[in-house]
């Protein structure tokens, strides 16, 4: 299994989708059906790779935000925006991960996306702090052979 442990913000989930989130603690492991590092400097690849299933590890995870806004619903721009409590399945009315913005000094995370709640389309933003963090992947291509067409097994 190949792994990163430093300089998170290299990590790109645009369209990925969230599998499984699962809470122990403390701690989060996050699943995502596909992910992209700008490098992979520990095995001396300059160029972007494209990974597979990939389990994204939190240490010290704390200060959760799960924020919907309706702003570009139609018929409901006007509806206040709502904080959702964590829950295991909010993977499941989250169909699609548009933006991630991780900031590795100050060990902030966003992650935001299409979310549907209770049938009303909208746009979710999950922001929280961490201690530490992991990418873990079984497998990769590079950058350049998946925009040929290569995908990760």
């Amino acid at each position: 299994m190949e792994k990163i442990n430093s300089n998170i913000s290299r990590l790109s989930l645009h369209d990925s989708h969230l599998e499984k989130i699962t809470k122990v603690g403390n701690n989060l492991k996050i699943e995502f059906d596909w992910a992209f590092l700008s490098d992979y400097k520990e095995m001396n690849i300059k160029d972007g790779i494209v990974v597979g299933k990939s389990i994204l590890e939190i240490i010290g995870y704390n200060s959760e935000l799960f924020k919907l806004e309706f702003k570009g619903s139609v018929g409901f721009e006007n509806k206040a925006s709502i904080e959702l409590p964590f829950a295991d399945n909010i993977t499941q009315n989250w169909d699609v991960i548009l933006d991630n913005e991780i900031n590795d000094v100050e060990k902030k995370v966003k992650i935001s996306g299409f979310y549907n709640y209770e049938n009303i389309p909208c746009w979710i933003n999950w922001t929280f702090e961490y201690q530490g963090a992991e990418l873990k992947w079984d497998s990769y291509v590079l950058h350049e052979d998946w925009k040929k067409g290569a995908v990760p097994e």
